[in-house]
């Protein structure tokens, strides 16, 4: 696992759009978003970080078609799904980091008072996190990577849209019409759920996947 995770991050630093992305993408945020409550900003910075830097692999192996050295290994196609989901941690471990220095840094020199570490705002986002691809991972190990990589767009947008609208409805899990049958109960709960059943699917559809 610890090759894949080294392969997949040269692969991501070695391209230019993806550092400008990771350098660009808060700035980016801060003068086009006009938002009173810092927290929820940072809130979807990481969320979109974590979300980006794991797709990101994919559309590699759709370029270089990876699948094709996989078979050569003596990698188990099962194993390659739970790295692709375990993966979500990883980044999403970088993603608080690196966002964390980076608005210190912005909050440092005094460009603009952020929330650069924010302990309730990592709790939400990891289940959001871990939802969110729940549902687009599994479309890369079945459909053609261009069906794919438009859901996964789709996905995006709908989270965004979801956390630009409902912010209130997600800080306060409970307040809204649709999340009001969750109170009570922990997200995370709710998360791994469908990130356990998201994983089970995920590892049936890519074994009965043609990859020639």
């Amino acid at each position: 696992m610890l090759g894949l995770i080294k392969r997949d991050l040269n692969l991501m630093f070695s391209n230019k759009q993806n550092i400008f992305f990771l350098v660009l993408y808060v700035p980016f945020f801060l003068f086009m978003i006009d938002t009173k409550s810092m927290p929820h900003l940072y809130l979807v910075i990481l969320v979109t970080y974590t979300h980006m830097l794991t797709i990101i692999p994919f559309s590699y192996d759709i370029t270089y078609k990876t699948h094709l050295m996989f078979q050569s290994l003596p990698i188990k196609r099962r194993d390659i799904v739970i790295y692709k989901y375990l993966s979500i941690f990883i980044y999403f471990i970088f993603a608080v980091v690196y966002v964390g220095v980076y608005m210190w840094i912005i909050n440092l020199i005094g460009f603009k008072n952020v929330d650069y570490f924010n302990v309730s705002m990592i709790k939400i986002a990891l289940p959001l996190v871990m939802v969110s691809l729940s549902i687009t991972i599994p479309a890369y190990f079945r459909l053609s990577p261009k069906i794919a990589q438009i859901f996964n767009i789709f996905i995006y947008i709908l989270l965004f849209n979801i956390l630009s609208i409902n912010i209130n409805s997600i800080v306060n899990v409970g307040t809204g019409p649709i999340l009001s049958i969750f109170k009570g109960i922990n997200p995370i709960f709710i998360a791994l759920g469908v990130f356990v059943l998201s994983i089970i699917l995920s590892i049936k559809l890519y074994e009965t996947k043609d990859l020639a």
